[in-house]
């Protein structure tokens, strides 16, 4: 889902002088999971590592995607999960650009992971959304 206050610039086209926000839901996602058998997961035997992660992508890149693309990596057996916790547009970004925000989560289901393990998944990860979406680590 996408939340956010729609520019002021488009609701004064409408004479709207209130704040008007947009909610957006992927309803797709929430019809498969009701389809869906439950499933249990046991819990992980062996603890994840976490780091956040600040990446500057086009405005037109949905942070949905971005976050099914980190959550869909891997790198050797480690695995990723993340979660969107900032989206930022404004003063210090390149015009048509946007920062976002994201928990990122290493861990592997066979082994404690090393430093070394989750410094590789991290440069593997950011190469790829370089790659796929233009996407460039912010400082």
């Amino acid at each position: 889902a996408l939340v956010g206050q729609i520019d002021e610039t488009v609701t004064g086209f409408f004479d709207i002088d209130e704040p008007v926000y947009l909610i957006e839901f992927w309803l797709s996602k929430a019809v498969h999971a009701l389809n869906s058998r439950p499933e249990y997961f046991p819990p992980p035997r062996y603890p994840d590592a976490r780091h956040d992660l600040a990446i500057i992508v086009p405005e037109d890149v949905r942070s949905g995607d971005i976050v099914d693309f980190v959550c869909a990596h891997r790198s050797g057996d480690v695995l990723c999960e993340a979660e969107l916790f900032d989206e930022y547009r404004g003063a210090g970004l390149p015009p048509n650009m946007k920062s976002l925000g994201l928990a990122v989560r290493y861990r592997s289901r066979n082994r404690t992971l090393k430093d070394k393990d989750v410094l590789k998944c991290r440069k593997s990860l950011l190469n790829r959304l370089e790659k796929d979406y233009g996407a460039v680590l912010r400082n």
